[in-house]
C-alpha cells in the first residue's frame, strides 16, 4: 500500500574478490556521507531462462564464469508480471522494465565483512513475496538494510542475500501431460540461488555454515518449501540451519499436476495452441510467444494465478500428511532446525485487495486459483455468512472481507498455528520456536494506511521496514520510534547470528508482542484454539 523513496546516496566501489572484480556500491548516509555498507547488485547465479530454456530448470553459472566483465551498481530487472488495476496495491506495478532474464541476486554486506581474511559473518538469505506472481529481490527501500548494518546499537551483524526468481506463468506453469519435471521453476530458481550463496558467499565475507533462510508472505511460503526440500532430500547439501517465517506457513498441500491441467489447457487455448498436439510441441509453441503477450493475457484467464504444485520432486506428495502425523516434526528435530514465526495484527485487508471477487460464484473461482478443489466446500461453509445475499447494500465490502479473511487464515493466521501445533505434538522442541506478533506501526506508515482506508492494526507486510531497520531509506521511523524498534528486533538479529537468545516465551501459546504503544511484552495467543480448529478442518478436508 505504497512504497517510499530512498533517501540514501552512494559511490562506486570496486571489490577484488577471489571470484573476480566486482564494481558495486558503497552506500552512504545521505546527511553525514559516512559509509554504511556495501551493496553488490545484479549478480548472475544462473544462465538466462529464455528462448528454449523457458520452462526449464535453472542452469547454474559455470565455474569459469567471468564475473569481472559486469557492473554491479544497479539492480537487475524483475520477472515480468501482470498489471494490477487496484490503486491500493499499485506498488505492484512499480517496475516498468522487466525481463525473463531475472536470475540475479543482490548482496548487502556490513563494512566489516570485506577485506578481513579469516573473519566471516552469518548470512540471511531473504526470499521476496508477492503471491508468487509479483515482486523483486529486495529492491524497494523498505528492505534496505543500510542502517541495520551500520547502527552501533545492534552488535549482531550479518550479510543479506536476496534473489530474483521466475514468477506467475514463467515460474509455475504445470500440467499432468507435461510431467512432474515441468513445474515449480520458481522454487528451483530459489534453490539455485541458495546453492550459489552457499558456494560463493565466503568470497564476500560470509559463513556458508551459518545460513538462515527467510521471506515475507510468498517468500515465507517459499522458505517453507526450501526447508522441506532439504528434509526430503538428505542426499543434497544441507544448507539451511534455521528459518524465519514472516506471515505465511503451510496448511494446504499444493495442487497436483492433474488438477493444474485445466489451467494449462486454458493457457494454451488463450494462445490458440492446438489441443491435439503432444505436450512437447505445445510447450515449444508456447516458448515462441513474447513475454509481454503472456503477462498481458494472464488477467484474462479464469485460472490466472500460477502457484507451486505437488510434483513429488521438489514438493513431497506426503508433506501435509507428514506434518499431521509428526513425521515432519521428527525430520526438523533431527536436523536441529530453529525458527522465528509470526504475523502482524491485521493480515486480511491486503489479501482482499488482489483479484477481489464481486459475486459469490466469483469468490469460489478466486479460491480455486489458490487452493485444491477438495478444500473449497469446507472453506465456503466455514467462512461464507449464511445470511449474506447479493442484494445486501454492503455486499461488496462484506464479500471482500470474507475473501481477505479466508486467504489470511489459510495462509497466515490458521496455517502458522496449525503447523506449530502439529510440530509440538510431533515432539519438536518448544525451545526451537520463537513466535512474534506485531501491532506496532510507525506514525508515517499509519498515515499511509489511513490514506487507503485501513484505520486499525498493521496490515500484511507493513512490518518489513522494522525487521530491516530501514530508517534512512524510507524515512518512516523517527528517532523516538527507533528506540523501541531496536529493542524489539535485537533478539532477532542475535538469532540470525546464531547466538543464544532469551525470546521470553515459555509456552507454544505465548508470543513476543510488539504492541501499538511501542512496548514489548509476552502475551497469550487469544486466537490459538480457534485457529487450530480451522487448520485441523483444512487438513482433514485434504487427508480424508
Amino acid at each position: 500500500m505504497g512504497q517510499p523513496v530512498s533517501s540514501l546516496s552512494s559511490t562506486p566501489y570496486t571489490y577484488k574478490s577471489p571470484l573476480g572484480s566486482f564494481k558495486g556500491t558503497l552506500v552512504l548516509d545521505d546527511k553525514t556521507k559516512k559509509p554504511m555498507c556495501y551493496r553488490f547488485a545484479n549478480i548472475r547465479y544462473a544462465l538466462p531462462p529464455t528462448g528454449d530454456y523457458r520452462w526449464e530448470k535453472p542452469r547454474p553459472v559455470p565455474d569459469d564464469y567471468d564475473y569481472s566483465s559486469y557492473n554491479y551498481e544497479e539492480f537487475g530487472l524483475p520477472c515480468p508480471a501482470p498489471h494490477v488495476s487496484n490503486p491500493n496495491i499499485d506498488y505492484l506495478n512499480s517496475y516498468t522494465d522487466k525481463s525473463e532474464d531475472c536470475l540475479y541476486l543482490n548482496i548487502w554486506t556490513p563494512l566489516s565483512a570485506i577485506g578481513k581474511p579469516g573473519e566471516t559473518l552469518p548470512v540471511l538469505f531473504y526470499i521476496h513475496g508477492g503471491w508468487l506472481q509479483y515482486g523483486a529481490a529486495s529492491q524497494s527501500p523498505i528492505y534496505d538494510p543500510s542502517d541495520l548494518m551500520s547502527t552501533p546499537n545492534l552488535t549482531s551483524k550479518y550479510i543479506i542475500v536476496s534473489a530474483g526468481y521466475r514468477l506467475n506463468a514463467f515460474g509455475f506453469l504445470s500440467g499432468e501431460e507435461l510431467g512432474p519435471e515441468v513445474s515449480n521453476f520458481g522454487l528451483w530458481d530459489q534453490r539455485a540461488a541458495l546453492e550459489w550463496t552457499a558456494k560463493n558467499i565466503s568470497n564476500f565475507g560470509g559463513d556458508p555454515d551459518k545460513i538462515t533462510v527467510s521471506g515475507l508472505s510468498a517468500g515465507s511460503y517459499s522458505t517453507f518449501f526450501q526447508l522441506a526440500y532439504e528434509m526430503y532430500h538428505p542426499q543434497e547439501k544441507q544448507i539451511i540451519k534455521q528459518v524465519v517465517h514472516f506471515s505465511n506457513a503451510l496448511a494446504v498441500q499444493p495442487k497436483d499436476t492433474k488438477e493444474t491441467m485445466a489451467q494449462f489447457d486454458e493457457f494454451c487455448d488463450k494462445f490458440g495452441i492446438d489441443k491435439t498436439l503432444d505436450a512437447s510441441t505445445k510447450l515449444s509453441e508456447l516458448k515462441k510467444i513474447d513475454q509481454h503477450e503472456i503477462v498481458k493475457m494472464i488477467p484474462e484467464m479464469k485460472l490466472h494465478t500460477f502457484r507451486a504444485v505437488t510434483d513429488d520432486s521438489f514438493i513431497s506428495k506426503t508433506l501435509l500428511a507428514d506434518i499431521k502425523s509428526g513425521v515432519y516434526a521428527k525430520k526438523l528435530t533431527d536436523r536441529n532446525i530453529k525458527m522465528i514465526i509470526g504475523q502482524v495484527s491485521n493480515e486480511p485487508p491486503l489479501y482482499g485487495a488482489l483479484n477481489t471477487p464481486s459475486t459469490k460464484s466469483e469468490l469460489v473461482i478466486q479460491l480455486e486459483n489458490y487452493y485444491p478443489k477438495s478444500t473449497l466446500d469446507d472453506l465456503m461453509e466455514m467462512y461464507y455468512p449464511k445470511d449474506l445475499t447479493e442484494d445486501d447494500p454492503d455486499f461488496q465490502k462484506k464479500l471482500t472481507d470474507v475473501f481477505g479473511l479466508i486467504c489470511a487464515d489459510t495462509q497466515v493466521t490458521a496455517s502458522t498455528r496449525g503447523y506449530l501445533n502439529n510440530l509440538i505434538k510431533g515432539g519438536f522442541p518448544l525451545s526451537s520456536i520463537h513466535r512474534y506478533h506485531i501491532d506496532f506501526i510507525t506514525k508515517k506508515s499509519k498515515a499511509t494506511l489511513a490514506e487507503h482506508g485501513v484505520l486499525s492494526g498493521v496490515t500484511h507486510g507493513m512490518d518489513q521496514p522494522l525487521w530491516f531497520y530501514a530508517v534512512s531509506a524510507t524515512g518512516s521511523i523517527d528517532e523516538d520510534e527507533s528506540k523501541c524498534v531496536l529493542e524489539f528486533i535485537k533478539p532477532y538479529t542475535d538469532f540470525i547470528c546464531m547466538k543464544g537468545i532469551d525470546w521470553g516465551t515459555s509456552d507454544i501459546q505465548e508470543v513476543r508482542s510488539f504492541n501499538a504503544n511501542g512496548s514489548v511484552t509476552i502475551e497469550k495467543d487469544g486466537y490459538w484454539d480457534e485457529a487450530c480448529e480451522i487448520a485441523d478442518r483444512i487438513y482433514d478436508a485434504q487427508l480424508k
